[in-house]
Order: structure tokens, then sequence, then C-alpha cells
């Protein structure tokens, strides 16, 4: 049986490595494919919806990427708020997620709004990777605002299993 995954976490300013990312951003990663690789022995593929945004949702693409390169192909649902989210990023940023999002066949988009910015648009996009999942895995610090907060009182709402990285990684 296939386990959706969804993710739902900080931006990079919450995130191990920060914005400029390195060997603690790469711990994070590598955590997170041992998590997927264990959760896959479990229960067997798993299927895994990320937003995509900098931050947690690209460790997830990264992870999932990797675990697939290792393993069993794992699909990869990305889901944007709207057409052209990252186009505010710096060069490097759009770079860097344009090659993990086009780096295989087993990733798949899905564009929730064809307009432009609107904060709403990233909570409905929140919503559908909820609506959409058996788990939601969080990267959360427990902070009660934010997207972040809002995505995980969603799930909440919807009886969606919330498993929460942040506190497993900080206790190691």
């Amino acid at each position: 049986m296939t386990i959706k995954i969804a993710f739902t976490g900080h931006r990079p300013n919450k995130i191990p490595g920060g914005w400029d990312g390195g060997p603690e951003r790469d711990e994070l990663v590598s955590y997170l494919i041992c998590a997927l690789r264990d959760q896959a022995r479990k229960h067997g593929p798993s299927e895994l919806i990320t937003g995509g945004a900098l931050g947690w949702d690209q460790v997830a693409l990264e992870a999932g990427l990797k675990l697939g390169d290792m393993y069993t192909p794992t699909k990869i649902v990305v889901a944007e708020p709207f057409r052209h989210f990252w186009i505010k990023w710096r060069p490097e940023q759009i770079e860097f997620y344009h090659y993990l999002k086009y780096s295989t066949t087993l990733t798949h988009t899905i564009t929730i709004s064809d307009d432009g910015y609107s904060a709403w648009k990233m909570q409905r996009r929140n919503q559908y990777m909820v609506d959409n999942c058996d788990e939601l895995w969080a990267f959360w610090d427990g902070g009660l605002k934010g997207g972040t907060a809002n995505c995980i009182k969603y799930a909440q709402d919807k009886n969606v299993k919330i498993r929460n990285i942040y506190d497993e990684y900080r206790s190691i």
C-alpha cells in the first residue's frame, strides 16, 4: 500500500544551515532520507507531496529525489500555490528549485492558481496537501503563527496523522 506523505515546515531562517545550506542542511536531508527509508520498509513505497518553497519544502523534495535514486522510485507531487511563485527568489535559488523539480520524471507539478501572489493561495496549497495525504511530516518549532502553524491546525482539524521531524531532529 502506498502511503501519501505531505510536508509542511519553516523557511530557511529556521532550518539548519539557514539560507546558505551547507553541511547542517545536508545532515537534515540525510536524516529525512533515513526516516523515509524506514517508513518505506514498514509500509511500502510513499508518494510525497511538497509545496516546493524555500526551506523544509525543498529539504523534503531533495530527500525524496535522493531516496528514489537509492531505492524504490518515489512519486513526488510539487503543489505550487500559483504559477511562477518563485519569481522573487535569488537566481541561484530558482536554479536549485528547477534542478530539483526537473531532475526526474517521477516529479509531477500541480498549480493551485494561475494568477499571481495572494496570501490565501499559500493556505489553499496547504489545504490541498493535507486533503491528499495520509500523514503530514512537519518541521515545526511549535510557533502559533504563520503558514506552518496554519497547516498543522488544518491537519489537526482533519484528523491527519502529524509527525514533527523538528522535535526528532533536535533531540539527536
